[in-house]
């Protein structure tokens, strides 16, 4: 588990200038695994849109036209999806080489102090929706450092070392670019 201090420094300054607060406008941006989209406000799907939200390869993040809350909720309901999907892919090889089997991932709100946990009662590694609008590198420290609490053996530190040795560039980082990371929060108006 990413502990609380080091989430905290991560967070730290969160309503200070320069903290991600989204508008729900178009035009407006969303990073999402390493990508960069383009929100484009729709009334009705356009042809070829199965359900919204939905991005697409011409980085555009298309959603209903809604309540700027309605449209959040579908972002952050797009980011668990997703994310499951993402982390389940790329967690299966620290799965394998850590001997985790029966592991279970999570993707959820874990509020403003950490961006993953495990869970060794439930086998479960969660980690926070808005992990996925970090860039790719912290995501995937993110996992790795959760999947280290859950492989048998080696410690946590060696492990790390092992799967990914910048490990600890990686976490600075975070606690850097985590500071101005988009956490949900969206400008109510007047």
């Amino acid at each position: 588990m990413i502990s609380a201090d080091d989430y905290r420094a991560a967070v730290a300054g969160t309503d200070l200038p320069g903290h991600a607060v989204k508008e729900f406008v178009d035009g407006e941006d969303f990073d999402l695994l390493g990508h960069r989209y383009r929100l484009h406000l729709v009334d009705t799907p356009a042809a070829g849109i199965a359900a919204l939200p939905m991005i697409t390869l011409g980085s555009v993040l298309y959603a209903r036209r809604q309540r700027p809350q309605q449209i959040r909720r579908a972002v952050i309901g797009l980011y668990c999806e997703t994310g499951l999907a993402w982390v389940r892919r790329v967690g299966r090889p620290y799965e394998l080489d850590g001997q985790i089997p029966g592991l279970t991932y999570a993707v959820r709100d874990l509020g403003r102090y950490r961006w993953g946990v495990y869970n060794g009662h439930k086998h479960t590694t969660t980690v926070h929706w808005a992990a996925f609008g970090l860039p790719l590198r912290l995501t995937e420290y993110v996992l790795v450092h959760e999947q280290a609490h859950a492989a048998r053996g080696l410690a946590w530190q060696l492990r790390m070392d092992r799967w990914m040795p910048d490990w600890r560039q990686r976490q600075t980082e975070l606690a850097d670019v985590g500071r101005h990371a988009w956490l949900g929060d969206w400008n109510e108006g007047p």
